[in-house]
């Protein structure tokens, strides 16, 4: 039995359509079914290419900023910090910032790097430059493009899109559309995915029959 409900929180949670006027938690059964019956005559169509589904809606992430949830300036040195430490990629542009800015003459990034090593000044910089500076830098890291073969975090992107949608999904509905859900080809594998592992005619015909508002399509 697919929990309708629950379904629906996953499709308008991932943007896959729009959010609705109503908190999906607690509005009637009545509602819930006029919704789904609304998806089935328009159902949401999930890109498949080499069976590796892909969720269509959005954009490919480009920057850093597109990857990682940080916005707006950081006002707690210590919020920063914290972000600092959880982000290697933020880590990497602070080294680079920091060595820009030690080339100017008496600067407090120049006198922490003649001090103590690298490590040890970027920290320390962390500790004591001015926020407003340190927000610099982290804006320009929010803006950078990602390098060619970045490997994106899980869920993200429209692979991860995609995966994270069906891997919450139950069996009921994974197993009739054909849908299994890859987490690592093998040991230490970055390969998660959902993957469609009949013919798309099959697939769609099996969701038309149960109701289920999804649909795939071949894409190149």
């Amino acid at each position: 039995m697919i929990n309708r409900r629950q379904f629906l929180k996953l499709l308008v949670g991932t943007g896959a359509c729009a959010v609705l006027p109503f908190d999906l938690q607690t509005v009637s059964e009545n509602t819930v079914s006029e919704v789904w019956e609304r998806l089935v005559r328009e159902p949401v169509v999930f890109d498949v290419s080499e069976s590796t589904v892909y969720a269509p809606w959005g954009e490919f992430p480009k920057t850093y900023g597109d990857v990682h949830d940080l916005c707006g300036d950081f006002t707690e040195r210590s919020e920063l910090i914290a972000a600092y430490d959880s982000y290697f990629d933020m880590q990497s542009h602070f080294y680079n910032a920091l060595e820009d800015a030690a080339s100017e003459e008496g600067s407090l990034a120049m006198q922490l790097c003649e001090k103590l090593d690298m490590d040890e000044a970027v920290v320390a910089w962390l500790q004591s430059a001015p926020l407003p500076e340190l927000n610099r830098v982290v804006d320009s890291w929010r803006s950078a493009d990602l390098p060619c073969g970045y490997e994106m975090p899980l869920q993200s992107g429209l692979m991860g899109e995609a995966y994270g949608f069906f891997l919450r999904q139950d069996a009921s509905i994974l197993e009739p559309i054909g849908i299994v859900v890859v987490e690592g080809e093998h040991p230490g594998s970055s390969y998660f995915a959902a993957e469609l592992c009949i013919p798309i005619e099959d697939a769609n015909y099996a969701a038309a029959a149960l109701d289920i508002p999804i649909r795939f399509r071949e894409v190149s």
